[in-house]
């Protein structure tokens, strides 16, 4: 099966797919070829026909970046409404070391790389060096195919709007991606790696009341210092296609009430704690499976998902806990379906390789393939005859018997 996919598509189309290009708007293009700026110029905003790209101003239009633009302490580069393209043509905005950290809260007063707001576009521009990388402000900002390293937030997003990363690499800051507008948020093919923080968070809704869908396809989460994506607002998120491995926290935290994740052919690989796992005081949450969603190697859970009241694990194709340091699936208060079309596997694990402590309330439902078994294959005395370690949870029914450490992926 294949995950539904409800959050708004922002009526995005790659750069390269638009009926547009740069060289069509002649006599309509700033070509930029000032390269160094020593203190701030006032913000000008102006559409075309501007001779030099200088730090601080402010555009309307399409504007060409040809030389690297290096700023002192101040927003590099704003662009202002639909119709607003910046075009880095592979060149870098680079702040020239004294960085601002913003008084308030808000990054919108620290220095900034580059701004884009109420729909405004940037494609092709490297980023560094900036309290924030790229700040996107309202409306259906875009931004595609740049680098974004060495800030507090190499990409921050605020207001309300439909926001999209494309083919973006987001790596060495603080956090990859800092999610906080009310809207939507979708991010294709992209990689954010070696921040200190997280890869990708969304804002907790007691900071700031936001409700987010948001959509990542192709998106690889590795080797942060803390988790690959952390899931703090109410909402909807859709996972598909991407790996979130060897982060220093887990790989996925889901840590909202309120929440519907939706997993599809997804990995989480090698993190120092869960695969997947997040906080414990969690409501209404519910975590849906398409496809393969395997989590492996990691040292504490495969999956571990503890909960308050009201929370779903629905395995609807193939979910694989294998070869994780403790158990393959953890969970207390939760409703377990896997429907006669699915499996779960929980294989090979250094402690148990099943389900511990599920409260069903009468809710669970394993009518496919329930394969449990631990690295040893011991049974527990609590098992039911044929089914190794599927734990101590009242209710658990293993519609199949194991017969060997691990089944091969059913036929659907």
């Amino acid at each position: 099966g294949k995950a539904p996919s409800v959050c708004p598509t922002c009526g995005y189309k790659p750069f390269y797919e638009e009926t547009y290009d740069f060289y069509s708007h002649e006599g309509n293009i700033t070509e930029g070829n000032y390269t160094e700026a020593t203190s701030a110029t006032e913000a000008r905003s102006h559409s075309y026909h501007q001779d030099k790209v200088m730090c601080g101003d402010t555009f309307t239009g399409v504007v060409q970046l040809t030389s690297n633009l290096v700023c002192n302490d101040v927003r590099a580069i704003t662009m202002r409404g639909p119709g607003a393209v910046l075009d880095c043509m592979k060149n870098t905005i680079m702040s020239s070391g004294q960085i601002t950290v913003p008084i308030s809260e808000d990054p919108a007063d620290g220095s900034i790389g580059i701004f884009l707001e109420n729909g405004a576009r940037a494609i092709n521009c490297n980023v560094a060096g900036f309290y924030t990388g790229v700040y996107m402000q309202d409306g259906n900002n875009i931004l595609e195919n740049s680098k974004v390293g060495g800030a507090a937030s190499n990409i921050y997003t605020a207001g309300r709007g439909c926001m999209v990363v494309d083919n973006v690499e987001s790596t060495n800051g603080l956090n990859g991606l800092a999610i906080t507008h009310d809207g939507t948020m979708q991010v294709y093919n992209s990689r954010f790696s070696a921040n200190d923080n997280s890869g990708i968070f969304t804002l907790d809704p007691s900071e700031g009341g936001v409700n987010i869908c948001f959509s990542a396809n192709n998106v690889m989460s590795t080797g942060n210092g803390s988790h690959g994506i952390v899931l703090l607002n109410e909402g909807r998120a859709e996972i598909k296609h991407s790996e979130l491995s060897y982060n220093v926290g887990n790989g996925l935290f889901p840590g909202s009430s309120n929440l519907q994740i939706f997993l599809e052919d997804t990995e989480t690989i090698g993190n120092a704690s869960d695969g997947i796992g997040g906080l414990d005081t969690l409501e209404n949450v519910e975590i849906n499976t398409y496809g393969t969603v395997s989590s492996l190697g990691n040292e504490d859970d495969g999956l571990e998902f503890r909960c308050e009241s009201n929370c779903e694990l629905n395995v609807l194709g193939e979910l694989v806990l294998e070869g994780n340091g403790d158990v393959g699936l953890e969970s207390e208060n939760l409703d377990v379906t896997v429907p006669s079309c699915a499996s779960l596997k929980a294989c090979g694990n250094l402690e148990f390789g099943g389900i511990l402590d599920i409260d069903d309330r009468g809710g669970s439902s394993f009518e496919g393939d329930v394969i449990c078994s631990s690295k040893d294959s011991a049974a527990l005395e609590s098992c039911e005859p044929g089914c190794n370690d599927i734990g101590e949870g009242d209710g658990i029914v293993c519609k199949s018997p194991i017969t060997a450490l691990c089944f091969p992926k059913p036929e659907w």
